[in-house]
């Protein structure tokens, strides 16, 4: 799990080395963006607020709260396939979050 954590860490940088300096710089008490993923096997869906939405509404709610936070957290959970949460980093990169972080959410019948 803490390799899964750190590729994801590494990979919401993106590309662009500046990025990573705009990532560390954040103000403390900052609320970030939370969209939660999910999926099994061929099937991933994403949620905001509690509302199922598409990669199109996923960017356009993106880009107008990266005005208010430059973090995004993704949760999701342990059997979330890597594409699934992969492509949500990038939507939310696309949108212009220059520090995404991903959790586990925990297991319902866990207590």
């Amino acid at each position: 799990m803490y390799l899964l954590r750190a590729m994801l860490r590494l990979a919401s940088f993106g590309p662009l080395a500046g990025l990573l300096v705009s990532g560390c710089a954040h103000r403390a008490g900052q609320t970030p963006f939370i969209a939660t993923v999910n999926g099994t096997g061929s099937a991933c869906s994403v949620q905001v607020a509690g509302q199922d939405v598409t990669s199109d509404q996923l960017l356009e709610i993106a880009r107008r709260e990266v005005a208010k936070t430059r973090r995004a957290q993704l949760v999701g959970g342990a059997e979330v396939p890597y594409r699934c949460i992969g492509g949500v980093v990038y939507t939310l990169q696309t949108a212009g979050f220059s520090h995404v972080d991903f959790s586990t959410a925990a297991a319902s019948n866990n207590p």
